[in-house]
Order: C-alpha cells, then sequence, then structure tokens
C-alpha cells in the first residue's frame, strides 16, 4: 500500500520520489502511527506530524497518531474527501473500540509500552491474523 500511495503521489501532485518516504512496515493505522514515529519521527526530531486519510477515518486515525506520538508532538489531520456508508462508520466504531481495549492503561507517548503492546496483543501483530511481528533485538 505504501508504494501504491508513493507512486500516486508523484503521479498525481508531481512530487520528487525521493521527497516521499514510504514506510512499509505498518499493516494498519496502528502501526501506521507506531512505525512512523519510530522510524521517522523520532529519528529526524519531527514536532508535528500531518495525517492525510478518508474523512470517515480521520477521527479515530488522529485519535491514534495523537496516542502514539504523545504529547510532545501535535498531530493534524487532513480528509480526503470519500463516500461513507453505515458499514464503514460501524467499523470505524469497532476498530476505536478495539483499539482503546488493546491499548488500554498504557500512557500516551509510552515508546516500549505501546511496541511491546503492539506485539502481544494486536492481532495484526501478534501472529492470529498475519504471521507474527518480528520482536525486536535487544541491544
Amino acid at each position: 500500500m505504501a508504494d501504491a500511495m508513493k507512486d500516486y503521489a508523484v503521479r498525481t501532485l508531481q512530487l520528487r520520489p525521493s521527497a516521499i518516504i514510504a514506510e512499509r512496515l505498518p499493516r494498519d493505522t496502528v502501526g501506521d502511527a507506531v512505525f512512523t514515529k519510530r522510524n521517522l519521527a523520532a529519528v529526524r526530531g519531527w514536532s508535528r506530524v500531518l495525517v492525510v486519510t478518508s474523512d470517515y477515518h480521520m477521527s479515530r486515525a488522529c485519535t491514534i497518531f495523537s496516542f502514539v506520538y504523545g504529547p510532545g508532538i501535535r498531530v493534524e489531520g487532513i480528509g480526503a474527501g470519500c463516500a461513507t456508508n453505515p458499514q464503514l462508520e460501524r467499523s470505524e466504531v469497532q476498530s476505536m473500540a478495539a483499539f482503546r481495549a488493546t491499548f488500554d492503561s498504557i500512557v500516551a507517548g509510552d515508546d516500549a509500552a505501546i511496541f511491546a503492546r503492539l506485539l502481544t496483543k494486536h492481532p495484526f501483530y501478534n501472529g492470529e491474523v498475519f504471521p507474527p511481528f518480528p520482536a525486536p533485538v535487544s541491544d
């Protein structure tokens, strides 16, 4: 998906390919937030992030990014207009409830705790839905 979005941005917005970083590790919105923070924002010292996603997904995406990024990085969002329907809206509510249950009791911005919970409790990373995500090698 990351490569398809990069290709779209290059073709449609006429951006230089070298100006776009495609993060390929995420398997969902939570992963988008976790891996962009770990691999981009933290490394590059970002103080703010702009989330671009579908209008119907904006509230959940910004909530997730704000939680993962914590109070030290400002999260803003821009919705890309798209059609919605009751099924998509129900799915967003269910996904938000699953996110809250998965990351309950973790402090916003606690990178180690969020990553550990992602690998152990999130079905897209712990082996329930997709192969387990490889745990990081300890120093």
